[in-house]
């Protein structure tokens, strides 16, 4: 069983989304990454400075941790996401394992199970005040912030990368409505 390694196929390009340029915003579909979700005892002292001493330290509201390798979204109190690029979430898993052990934590490969589009323009905000209620100007959110928010009718989570570029992470089987809506919203600029 040591021996199995995942493969997958499953990408958000595999849904049949190309990169696409309108109204001067680029909507991409992110092909390479993979997803570890972590739950566990965020007020744990021992819990977060494993973590921190494996991987990175957790990231409080509404914040992000990046490293060279990967990076660590706040969820909830008790929930961050992992994003690497694609195949290294084994090894994230691998390191997160042994806190698990003992305690009310999970660590669970969640790859599959999303889509990631990046969004990027000098017009983005504008776009994104079409599909989403949240105040996304710089000031109110900065480089680095996430936020989970509804966005044309699901669930989306929002990580603003840069000044005018943002990712979103929605569930896959709601990719395709996501796709077309931010398609849609783009073309009425």
């Amino acid at each position: 069983m040591d021996k199995l390694a995942l493969q997958t196929t499953l990408n958000s390009t595999s849904l049949g989304h190309e990169e696409v340029n309108i109204s001067g915003i680029r909507i991409n579909p992110v092909s390479s990454f993979g997803m570890v979700r972590l739950q566990g005892p965020g007020n744990d002292r021992v819990f977060k400075e494993f973590v921190g001493t494996e991987i990175v330290n957790l990231p409080g509201p509404s914040e992000t941790a990046v490293t060279n390798e990967l990076r660590c979204l706040w969820l909830t109190p008790n929930e961050w996401l992992f994003v690497t690029t694609e195949g290294q979430e084994v090894e994230v898993l691998k390191k997160l394992q042994p806190i698990t052990v003992g305690r009310a934590a999970l660590a669970t490969m969640i790859t599959d199970s999303r889509a990631v589009y990046a969004i990027s323009g000098d017009k983005v905000e504008q776009l994104l005040s079409k599909i989403c209620t949240l105040n996304l100007e710089l000031t109110s959110f900065p480089i680095d912030h996430c936020v989970i928010t509804r966005m044309v009718g699901i669930a989306v989570m929002i990580v603003r990368l840069e000044e005018s570029m943002f990712e979103f992470y929605v569930d896959r089987s709601q990719a395709t409505f996501f796709w077309e809506r931010l398609k849609d919203a783009a073309l009425e600029l």
